[in-house]
């Protein structure tokens, strides 16, 4: 039975990382960090809207230069930080498809550590009980 409970609560976790496109944007993100070319944007306008808690975030448009000069226009979510119109802002784009961008950010780093550290947790909560598990049997 426990083991039922186990290998149960191991899958609603996978299923709610899943299904909710989480993997999507973390799998995202970290190719972006580890392969991204990095260049400087231009915000263009900034335009506010509030979240589900009623805290205000921002919604820049930021233009960009690829690798080949083409201009790149993306819409990253800023948060609670408002930058004026014109301000330069770090960028990190995929090479093979530019308008894949965000914002290069320190936050960004710590979300995916984060989100890392939380799924070691996870597993190595789940692997220890499993063990503990078949040792007793």
């Amino acid at each position: 039975m426990q083991l039922f409970i186990l290998i149960l609560g191991l899958a609603v976790v996978i299923w709610i990382w899943f299904s909710n496109k989480t993997h999507k944007v973390f799998f995202n993100t970290v190719k972006l960090l580890l392969r991204g070319i990095k260049t400087y944007g231009t915000v263009k306008s900034v335009t506010s809207t509030k979240d589900g808690d009623g805290a205000i975030l921002y919604l820049l448009d930021v233009e960009f230069k690829d690798s080949n000069n083409e201009t790149i226009s993306f819409q990253p979510v800023q948060g609670s930080y408002k930058p004026d119109i014109g301000t330069q802002v770090l960028v990190k784009y995929d090479p093979t498809k530019p308008s894949n961008a965000m914002l290069h950010q320190f936050q960004t780093y710590v979300g995916v550590v984060l989100q890392v550290g939380l799924l070691l947790f996870v597993f190595i909560m789940w692997s220890q009980m499993l063990l503990e598990l078949v040792n007793a049997k």
